[in-house]
């Protein structure tokens, strides 16, 4: 809740009294009937500021909300993602992830699904839906540090996204098979440590790695960032007048729009410059109509 201006809740009872408050004033809902089991589920949406804000899931009940779960949002990246994706149920709660083996990332990427309402619609739907491949993807830091760029030209930069290219189409033929990709690969990440670890003998990691995405802690939708920043936005919380930060950043070829308070970012963010910190991964996925994909080709 930090993230998007509340650094004064400080216990249960804080938050308590916001929640019961939103209830109440919402901007908009979402009201979705589980025949199956004997219940109506309801997503409601109060937003603070420009795109972000806070969302309360529970089961509806003689017009009343019983709270299930609530949680800080912000609004996804206006660059959507291509992914083959999965959703996945979270624990015993009406919470779910979307999943995807993402080669620009070199890992299962997870992010909590922000449109759990879409989903559950389609689930208890009477027609056919599948996930579709888009996803715009979003995130909330606690605290991050803004970076100076690495001093690259742009033929230096074409070059880095060719390769990165064709170590992407290596990744898949690995990935099917492919033992003289698996050789491949295998050489040149020994290439890649040797010099890493040369020059990290007389130099900062961070003037070697441009971009880094990987996991953070036992939860397996936070990760650790470090992003080329190319779109600032600044916002303010309407209750708190607390500043946010909404910075859109490429990270090994993913587009997130990370959401953080000013309060907690060292560093003044200028695009060009990058972002190096720990996020809670969140994003919007598409369901599609069977009859409405056939419409599409």
């Amino acid at each position: 809740m930090k993230t998007i201006g509340f650094q004064g809740i400080k216990n249960q009872r804080q938050l308590d009294q916001l929640l019961n408050w939103i209830v109440t004033n919402y901007d908009r809902d979402a009201v979705i009937p589980v025949p199956d089991a004997d219940t109506t589920y309801v997503q409601v949406w109060k937003e603070f500021g420009n795109g972000f804000g806070i969302s309360i899931v529970g089961e509806l009940e003689d017009d009343e909300i019983n709270v299930e779960y609530s949680y800080p949002y912000v609004r996804g990246c206006e660059i959507d993602e291509k992914m083959d994706l999965q959703i996945e149920k979270l624990s015993s709660r009406e919470a779910y992830a979307g999943v995807s083996e993402n080669v620009n990332v070199g890992v299962s990427l997870i992010f909590f699904l922000q449109n759990a309402d879409e989903f559950l619609r389609t689930h208890h739907a009477k027609d056919y839906y599948f996930v579709g491949e888009r996803v715009h993807l979003a995130g909330l830091a606690s605290k991050g540090v803004v970076l100076l760029e690495l001093n690259k030209d742009d033929e230096q930069r074409e070059q880095e996204k060719e390769k990165n290219k064709d170590r992407n189409q290596l990744i898949e033929a690995a990935r099917a098979g492919d033992m003289k990709a698996i050789e491949t690969l295998t050489l040149e990440d020994m290439d890649t440590y040797t010099k890493v670890t040369r020059r990290s003998k007389r130099e900062d990691i961070l003037t070697i790695v441009d971009t880094y995405f990987m996991p953070y802690g036992i939860e397996s939708d936070q990760y650790s960032i470090l992003g080329i920043i190319y779109k600032v936005e600044e916002s303010e919380n309407q209750l708190t007048k607390e500043k946010i930060y909404l910075l859109s950043v490429e990270c090994n070829n993913i587009h997130i729009r990370i959401a953080i308070n000013r309060n907690q970012l060292m560093g003044e963010p200028v695009c060009g410059r990058r972002l190096k910190a720990n996020i809670w991964l969140q994003g919007t996925a598409e369901f599609i109509r069977w009859k409405e994909s056939e419409t599409r080709k």
